[in-house]
C-alpha cells in the first residue's frame, strides 16, 4: 500500500502511524473484495513495510494495483540461502582485545543479532545449549510454519549463527551477542519473500507489543535471490 502515514516521532506517533496504515489498508481489502471476491488476504505487515499478502485464487493479479492506495503489486518470489565456508579471516580477536568506554570487551556483548534463516540448532553447546531470555538464542518465530518451533531442519541457519555469535569450542565474529531466531526459509532452503518480511517485522518488534524498544540491532539475511530497488524485499 502507499505509506501516507503520520510522520510523528515517540510512541505517540508510532501508535498514529498504526493506525493510518490499519485504516489504509482496511480500505484496500474493501476494495480488493468488491472487484476480486475469491482473492484472499494471507498476511499484512506495518512496521518495515505498509502491505498486504494476498492470495489470488484464480483472480486476475494486475487488477490489484489499480486498488485506492496501492502503490504497486508484486508476485512473490523465492530467494536461495548461500552458505559460506568459514568464518572471514577479518581480524576479530584483536577486536576483541579491545575495551569499549564502560571497560567492556568489544565482543558484541548487548547486542541482539536476528538471523533470518532455516532457523537455529539452539541446543548446540557453542549457541548457549538453550532458548529463553537468559540464553544466548533469546527468542524466535517459524513463519515458514506459523508457529514457535526454531529448530534448523537443514543447518543454514545454525551455520550463519555459529559465523555470527558462537561462543565455546568455536567463536563467531561477535561471541558475547544474542541472538533471535527467525525461520524464514523452508527445510529445503527457500525462502519465500512473505516469510521474509515477516521475520524482518518481528526482529524490528520481537515481543510484538507494538513498541520497538526491543528491536534487533542486527539482520542477518544469507539469502540471494532476483530482486530490485524497487520491490517490497528492498
Amino acid at each position: 500500500a502507499e505509506d501516507t502515514a503520520s510522520g510523528a516521532r515517540g510512541p505517540a506517533g508510532l501508535a498514529l502511524r498504526r493506525a493510518a496504515i490499519a485504516a489504509q489498508q482496511a480500505q484496500a481489502i474493501a476494495a480488493l473484495a468488491a472487484v476480486a471476491p475469491r482473492a484472499t488476504v494471507e498476511g499484512r505487515f506495518s512496521i518495515t513495510l505498509n502491505g498486504l499478502v494476498v492470495r489470488a485464487n484464480g483472480e486476475k493479479p494486475a487488477v490489484f494495483a489499480t486498488l485506492p492506495g496501492v502503490a504497486s503489486a508484486q508476485a512473490e518470489r523465492i530467494r536461495r540461502i548461500a552458505l559460506n565456508d568459514s568464518v572471514p579471516l577479518i581480524g576479530a580477536p584483536a577486536v576483541w582485545a579491545t575495551l569499549d568506554g564502560q571497560g567492556n570487551a568489544v565482543n558484541g556483548r548487548g547486542i541482539r543479532i536476528a538471523i533470518l534463516d532455516t532457523g537455529i540448532d539452539y541446543t548446540h553447546p557453542d549457541l548457549g545449549g538453550c532458548l529463553g531470555p537468559t540464553c544466548k538464542v533469546i527468542t524466535g518465530y517459524n513463519a515458514t510454519l506459523g508457529n514457535w518451533n526454531v529448530l534448523d531442519p537443514n543447518g543454514h541457519g545454525t551455520h550463519v549463527a555459529g559465523i555470527a555469535a558462537a561462543n565455546g569450542a568455536l567463536k563467531g565474529v561477535a561471541p558475547g551477542a544474542s541472538l533471535l531466531a527467525y525461520a524464514v526459509c523452508s527445510a529445503a532452503g527457500a525462502c519465500a519473500d512473505a516469510d521474509v518480511i515477516e521475520g524482518l517485522e518481528r526482529a524490528a518488534d520481537p515481543d510484538g507489543n507494538g513498541d520497538p524498544a526491543d528491536h534487533a540491532e542486527v539482520a542477518n539475511l544469507s539469502l540471494g535471490g532476483p530482486g530490485s530497488p524497487d520491490d517490497a524485499l528492498s
